[in-house]
């Protein structure tokens, strides 16, 4: 069943059918998928589209109007009465709630693997967005800074220390387009995990981490018609695709601020 509603009134989950208004008045090459990245919704309410259209029987619908709840009143009870006189009242005040606190992506408490998928899928479709970012720099001949990296390796290996393999099984859920990024994502997974069971320094289960994340970077300078390619490559494109260590070695050397 389709709905047509007002931008602002989109919500994660739902599944945008038609977007009105022209290509150049929103920020997505598709306009039919299920909007389940904040990210997207966030550039949907910025963009000039007014009104969306939306399918209820492949995500989420809009919620029923909330009826306004009325207002009550409650009045103090008298404590007693003396000569005729209602005495001291008592204010009867509600018990505080409790204060849901946000989540720290640093935290090495440990969690089951249910509740830490849920920060694993945030933090690897995060993750990924940065490694698809880093390897267009890459080909643009921009350098890699490490230290822009830290964080995202430093939560990559708190996931692993709540839960060692909910992260794993986020990554290996790969799809053609994101499988470069996937799998350097879940090699950084597997070099901290690694690490830790080695009982390295933290600083070096970091540079561990950080090893699995670029090990394969050279590819960003292979030619993509050779590494997007569906028939097999021939003995020149495999030498082409064999060089990507070498490459990878002589590009992060050149920036000048990666470990050995």
């Amino acid at each position: 069943m389709l709905k047509k509603i007002r931008t602002q009134d989109v919500k994660l989950g739902m599944f945008l059918h038609k977007l009105d208004g022209s290509w150049f008045s929103h920020p997505f090459w598709k306009r039919k998928m299920l909007l389940d990245d904040p990210e997207q919704l966030a550039d949907l309410h910025a963009s000039k589209v007014e009104w969306v259209t939306i399918d209820v029987s492949r995500g989420a619908d809009v919620a029923p109007a909330q009826p306004v709840p009325s207002r009550v009143v409650q009045m103090a009870e008298p404590r007693e009465r003396v000569f005729g006189r209602a005495g001291p009242t008592i204010v009867r005040r509600a018990a505080p709630q409790p204060v849901d606190r946000p989540f720290d992506p640093l935290s090495k408490d440990k969690l089951p693997i249910r509740a830490e998928m849920v920060h694993a899928q945030r933090l690897a479709r995060k993750s990924g967005r940065t490694m698809r970012k880093l390897y267009e720099d890459v080909r643009l001949g921009k350098a890699v800074k490490a230290a822009k990296l830290e964080t995202m390796v430093d939560e990559i290996s708190s996931s692993v220390q709540r839960n060692p393999h909910a992260f794993m099984a986020i990554t290996r859920m790969k799809n053609s387009g994101e499988y470069l990024y996937q799998h350097a994502l879940s090699v950084c997974a597997l070099m901290i995990g690694l690490a830790q069971q080695m009982h390295l320094s933290p600083d070096d289960i970091r540079k561990a981490g950080l090893a699995g994340l670029l090990m394969d970077m050279g590819m960003a300078h292979v030619p993509q018609e050779v590494w997007d390619k569906d028939a097999p490559l021939t003995p020149e494109e495999w030498d082409v695709v064999k060089s990507h260590t070498t490459l990878a070695h002589e590009f992060l050397t050149l920036g000048g601020e990666m470990p050995a």
